[in-house]
């Protein structure tokens, strides 16, 4: 099975862990692992090409006024052959939107796993509520076939 294992961006997520109001969840198959510092989206078993997951992971705080959803990731190639980060755009309801999140620039590769540099795209910075700017690192994202 292949797995999309990212961080997001940690400095956000210990941030978020502070606040006494602050809550992470994940579902659909999404997986947290507090120790690592990592989420794992499982591959959707409906999707051969490997390159679409599964899960939903949710940050919020401060009441509701910071709320970060990224749910169904998946790599896609986007206008220009470059590779990109998208999810569901939010929206009420179930939706099949999406949005991209970030565009990717791959780092290494090894037996099994590829491991993508992420820069926050514009509408990905929306998606933040605008606390960081296009084009600014996200946390290294790894998509490992086990």
């Amino acid at each position: 099975m292949t797995f999309l294992l990212w961080p997001v961006k940690s400095s956000l997520l210990r941030y978020v862990s502070a606040l006494p109001d602050g809550a992470l969840s994940v579902e659909d198959g999404a997986e947290a692992d507090p120790e690592a510092g990592v989420f794992a989206f499982p591959g959707d078993p409906e999707d051969p090409s490997g390159r679409r997951f599964r899960g939903d992971l949710r940050l919020r705080a401060h009441g509701g006024m910071l709320f970060v959803r990224v749910a169904r990731p998946a790599l896609e190639t986007v206008d220009g052959g470059g590779l990109a980060l998208t999810v569901l755009a939010p929206g009420e309801g179930e939706t099949e939107e999406r949005l991209v999140l970030a565009h990717l620039a791959e780092r290494a590769r090894t037996d099994g796993a590829v491991l993508y540099d992420a820069r926050l795209s514009e509408p990905g910075a929306a998606l933040f509520g605008g606390y960081y700017r296009p084009g600014e690192e996200l946390d290294p994202l790894e998509v490992r076939q086990d």
